[in-house]
């Protein structure tokens, strides 16, 4: 098998494969977002189980249950997802959920973006949620954010 070939999927179905490269809509965009906010709980969840597990292994005796103050959850929430996304879209161009909805991110040239531009992309999603919204109203089915950085997200069943 070349490397330079997408391996075909089989099992999707026929009408979807019809939709192959069309820009996703905001049913499949939010979706894909809800699974995502799923893998940042869990990385979250993890983060702070392997915080208290140090301060039990420094001080069994003393050991309490860390309380994590507002503002370092969202700011340390915020940081996680940014990570998450601009990992995600330079390297195959999806995140966990667009795998699952066979979605992927691209620049206008239709390749997976660069660092600058993933991280961009990740920031305007992670302060501007509200921009995905955008989807609804616009013809070529783009977020505000796309619009501003000039990506998109299109169906692909194919892995790469």
């Amino acid at each position: 098998m070349s490397g330079d070939r997408p391996i075909r999927i089989p099992f999707v179905p026929r009408d979807a494969r019809a939709c192959q490269g069309r820009a996703a809509g905001i049913v499949s965009r939010g979706l894909a977002g809800c699974i995502d906010i799923g893998v940042l709980f869990a990385m979250m969840v993890a983060a702070y189980v392997g915080w208290a597990a140090l301060l039990f292994v420094i001080n069994p005796p003393a050991f309490r249950p860390p309380v994590v103050p507002h503002p370092l959850a969202v700011v340390g929430g915020s940081v996680l997802l940014v990570g998450y996304l601009t990992i995600s879209w330079i390297t195959t161009g999806r995140t966990y959920g667009d795998q699952v909805f066979g979605l992927r991110v691209l620049d206008r040239h239709g390749r997976v973006p660069h660092l600058g531009l993933a991280l961009a992309r990740a920031a305007l999603c992670t302060v501007f949620l509200l921009g995905l919204l955008w989807v609804v109203f616009s013809p070529q089915r783009r977020s505000i954010q796309d619009v501003l950085l000039r990506t998109s997200v299109v169906y692909d069943w194919h892995c790469s």
